[in-house]
């Protein structure tokens, strides 16, 4: 029997993190073509996230069905920014998003 909702996560990540990745090769190719621009663009990203990580509040984890889920059109925008991060950095975003989407109550797609 197939739960409410299943593979929605799944179909509002994949609307918005090819896109993406699409414009992140290109930015890649087209604006950060040193060295130096890349590891500065990287840096950010990294640093950033780390931070995020270490600033949000260390709180117990919530059962799922107590959890505030983020909105679809988030979703599907943060799936787009990671997408072109992950287009940027040569890798898959899911080191970025999963880190948001758990903590988020989204805890399988």
């Amino acid at each position: 029997m197939r739960a409410a909702g299943k593979g929605r996560l799944t179909r509002l990540l994949v609307a918005g993190n090819p896109p993406g990745v699409i414009a992140g090769s290109i930015v890649r190719v087209e604006f950060l073509p040193s060295a130096r621009a890349f590891d500065a663009v990287i840096s950010a990203v990294l640093t950033a996230l780390g931070e995020w990580l270490l600033i949000r509040p260390q709180i117990a984890v919530p059962p799922a069905r107590s959890r505030q889920r983020l909105p679809a059109a988030t979703i599907v925008a943060f799936a787009t920014i990671v997408g072109c991060v992950g287009g940027i950095y040569g890798i898959g975003g899911g080191s970025i998003l999963a880190p948001v989407l758990i903590s988020s109550g989204h805890s399988r797609p």
